[in-house]
């Protein structure tokens, strides 16, 4: 991880996700329920700017990256998740922001949501 967690929230929710993983695989695994858990598809995202719609997450060819599979108009393709933003008060935004720090990277915009059930409250 390059950065510390500044909203301890966030880093609960990750120790949550993760908890028991071992290795990459493990962790793209644990995200992956995590996303399919707690996020509601169809859902919307932006990839540079454009807005698409995700019907649905998976684990890359790689076995430890996350996809999603988009739409926009009549084209879709898989999409690497880590490229993709959620509207920042959306539970898609508070999964995303926990993967993206979980791989070393500056989470988009997120807030956790008000009615978001903490597991390990």
């Amino acid at each position: 991880m390059n950065q510390p967690i500044r909203d301890p929230d966030l880093k609960q929710l990750i120790d949550d996700i993760t908890v028991d993983t071992y290795g990459d695989a493990e962790r793209a695994s644990s995200f992956h329920t995590a996303f399919d858990d707690h996020v509601e598809l169809p859902t919307e995202a932006q990839i540079i700017g454009v807005t698409v719609t995700v019907h649905e997450f998976d684990i890359g060819g790689d076995g430890t990256t996350l996809t999603a599979r988009c739409s926009r108009g009549t084209t879709e393709e898989w999409l690497s998740l880590v490229d993709l933003e959620f509207p920042a008060d959306s539970p898609a935004a508070w999964v995303h922001a926990a993967y993206r720090y979980d791989l070393g990277m500056k989470p988009y915009p997120s807030a956790m949501p008000e009615d978001w059930k903490l597991n390990w409250a």
